[in-house]
């Protein structure tokens, strides 16, 4: 899912979204993203497509 369609569901801008990924551990991103998900998702960013992939 590219930033512009993950940013919305979060509740933020994508560049919020590139923002917090910047910032956060991969492993502190998946757990700020679950806590803000509305289904409880965690996000991981994949840089070798370049999208945010769902974890279980």
């Amino acid at each position: 899912m590219p930033d512009e369609n993950l940013a919305p569901r979060l509740g933020l801008t994508p560049s919020a979204l590139v923002s917090e990924k910047e910032k956060l551990s991969p492993k502190e991103f998946i757990s700020w993203t679950r806590n803000r998900d509305p289904r409880g998702l965690g996000w991981e960013f994949h840089k070798k497509d370049g999208l945010y992939h769902p974890v279980k």
